[in-house]
């Protein structure tokens, strides 16, 4: 059941305005993972806890996902405006099976900044 209701959570999200732009704001996200590349778009190289974000979230916005995992919006990529494509060091196939893809609830740390 829950997860019928982030699906429908998040098919609901283009008709949102706009996302909380403050911390403490509660958004559903996709999460996803990647384990590709170096540098992100912000220029920094890759880590543990970086994410590709969609445009909805400025570079540098903390995200604190449901499932406890914080991580900082640091690269683009090809995503929904509310996709968080996470990078994982050790293979997207362990992360995943660690930490489900797909609707989660999120609050807003810190809104962009960087």
């Amino acid at each position: 059941m829950t997860q019928r209701l982030m699906l429908c959570a998040l098919l609901a999200l283009p008709a949102l305005r706009a996302l909380p732009a403050q911390a403490g704001g509660e958004i559903v996200v996709f999460r996803t993972f990647y384990d590709q590349g170096t540098t992100t778009a912000s220029g920094s190289p890759v880590f543990e806890g970086e994410a590709g974000c969609g445009s909805a979230f400025p570079l540098g916005t903390v995200l604190d996902l449901d499932d406890g995992q914080e991580v900082v919006c640091l690269d683009r990529g090809l995503l929904s405006s509310y996709g968080v494509d996470v990078y994982c060091n050790h293979g997207r196939a362990a992360c995943s099976r660690e930490n489900p893809s797909g609707p989660m609830g999120a609050s807003v740390v810190a809104w962009g900044g960087r």
